[in-house]
């Protein structure tokens, strides 16, 4: 990779961040500008070429303003982005640094920070962390560490790097090494929110669904499924496609609902009729929730070789399972299994989207069951590892609140409690001197003294 600044042309800069390319171009004129980006992209083309890369040149951007970067909201993103990611990647994933190697990279931290907010070095650092609301080394790491656990466990079907995980984590556990800093143990990411590794959804691959003819997701081809239209005309169309279909033909309805408790789930079969419901872990969101309903439904009532017709209030799960990949969401992937299965002993099997709320008998008999759920019993144990994830990544944010709640500034500091640089729409300079004063790192005694105005009634330190 040296040789690739020898192929740009004289004053391009280069910059390379994992698979992205940055080139930096500085010219008198916009077609200069132009001509040289132009030349450089076609040298960086005949490059890859020569070392067989790929390079994707149609995808490239071009920012255009000159002051773009220029506020603390685009360089925090920009050194997050690359400087501190750059330091995380050189460390172990499993979590096991010296302390004196986070001390370390929490001091390039910090320093990142006094330059993001142009703030002196004498600055405070709990106040500096305050102003940034930027998670500090330690529980960064813990941040790593999670997902990195989370994930492998959810796979640990398909590789075998959870095995090595537990081997490693029974020797870290030890109470000798207790002095590890991070304690990157599962016990403690797990005690986070009560999580059995083995309740976390697993990697399934990917169907095709190509190659099943028999089932089909819609989501807006039928004229009942546009939401732009009166409630009264929407079920008015439902019912007009309702009388459409056959006698035999089944029909499911499933939905989910969420209190400050636990998320619930419920499945009906308005053909019978009859219903399946309860609670699941409370760590699941809302999207979990619709997706293990309809696997509720489809593993419990699609089981005779007829016409199945599902019906859910749920997009973002059909619109999931329809662009379905490896990196979908787990409970989409496993919904996805539960599918394939079912399809090899049903006739066909339809994925209908209905609006929600609008007087559907069959979604609003679903939503009754799924409220009425939350005081159910847990019907599965299902946890998803975004959902696990998130979780304790709230936890993790919350903790670091409360280590400012504890901090001796916290009382002194108040009118940090309630403050978002995000907010701040400023000129740099400005910006700047807003966050001087913040901290109160700004020489205001010195400044007031030298413009002749220390002993001013209407000055004040």
């Amino acid at each position: 990779m040296h040789d690739i600044l020898e192929v740009l042309p004289y004053g391009v800069h280069c910059f390379i961040y994992a698979d992205d390319i940055f080139i930096l171009v500085e010219a008198p004129t916009v077609p200069m500008v132009k001509n040289k980006i132009e030349a450089s992209v076609s040298k960086l083309e005949t490059w890859c070429k020569e070392w067989h890369l790929n390079i994707a040149s149609l995808k490239c951007k071009v920012l255009e303003s000159p002051r773009w970067g220029a506020k603390a909201v685009h360089l925090l993103r920009i050194c997050n982005a690359s400087i501190i990611q750059a330091l995380e990647f050189r460390a172990f994933a499993i979590g096991m640094n010296t302390k004196a190697g986070l001390s370390h990279l929490q001091t390039l931290q910090n320093n990142v920070l006094r330059f993001v907010f142009g703030l002196p070095r004498w600055t405070l650092i709990p106040v500096l962390h305050k102003i940034s609301n930027d998670t500090n080394i330690p529980l960064r790491f813990d941040k790593r560490n999670i997902s990195f656990f989370f994930k492998q466990f959810s796979a640990h079907e398909i590789t075998a790097v959870s095995k090595s995980i537990v081997e490693t984590n029974r020797v870290i556990s030890n109470w000798r090494y207790d002095r590890l800093s991070c304690g990157a143990t599962l016990d403690k990411y797990t005690r986070l929110i009560n999580l059995s590794l083995s309740d976390l959804i697993q990697i399934y691959i990917s169907e095709s669904w190509e190659d099943h003819h028999n089932f089909v997701i819609r989501t807006d081809e039928l004229e009942c499924q546009q939401r732009d239209l009166d409630p009264g005309v929407i079920r008015r169309l439902y019912y007009e496609y309702r009388c459409s279909l056959h006698s035999e033909v089944v029909i499911l309805a499933t939905d989910a609902s969420k209190n400050a408790t636990a998320p619930a789930t419920a499945a009906v079969n308005c053909s019978l009729p009859t219903n399946l419901q309860g609670s699941i872990p409370i760590v699941n969101s809302v999207f979990t929730g619709e997706a293990l309903a309809m696997v509720l439904a489809i593993s419990n009532y699609v089981r005779e070789f007829k016409d199945y017709i599902l019906l859910t209030d749920s997009m973002s799960n059909l619109t999931a399972l329809k662009n379905l990949n490896f990196q979908s969401p787990k409970s989409s992937l496993f919904l996805a299994k539960t599918i394939a299965e079912a399809l090899n002993k049903c006739k066909s099997l339809e994925l209908v989207y209905s609006p929600a709320h609008v007087g559907i008998r069959e979604n609003e008999w679903a939503d009754s069951v799924a409220r009425d759920a939350l005081v159910s019993p847990q019907i599965y144990n299902f946890v998803s590892p975004e959902d696990a994830i998130s979780a304790c990544f709230k936890i993790i944010r919350l903790a670091q609140t409360e280590e400012w709640g504890k901090s001796k500034y916290c009382n002194k500091y108040t009118w940090l409690r309630e403050f978002n640089y995000k907010k701040i729409s400023f000129s740099r300079s400005s910006e700047v001197l807003i966050f001087r004063f913040l901290p109160r790192s700004l020489p205001l005694y010195t400044i007031l003294y030298k413009c002749r105005l220390i002993d001013s009634p209407n000055c004040a330190v």
